[in-house]
């Protein structure tokens, strides 16, 4: 493993789900005006609970999932 990416993992190793201690959450796209204009210029990012379905915000960045749109349909 680079010396990069053990450093990702040991930065998102420290998000922890508050509601049913998962490890696994994953970073959201931001949606909504809240999320896309006034939680950035504080440094929160959503992060979802694949477990539990909640979701939180965090100051960690991580890595965003995207979601495919479907195209022609």
């Amino acid at each position: 493993m680079s010396p990069i990416s053990s450093e990702i993992a040991s930065e998102l190793s420290e998000i922890v789900c508050a509601t049913c201690g998962s490890r696994r959450l994953r970073r959201l796209p931001r949606i909504g005006f809240l999320q896309q204009k006034v939680y950035p210029l504080m440094g929160y990012y959503p992060w979802e609970c694949p477990i539990c379905r909640q979701v939180k915000l965090f100051r960690k960045r991580g890595e965003r999932i995207r979601r495919r749109s479907r195209v022609g349909e």
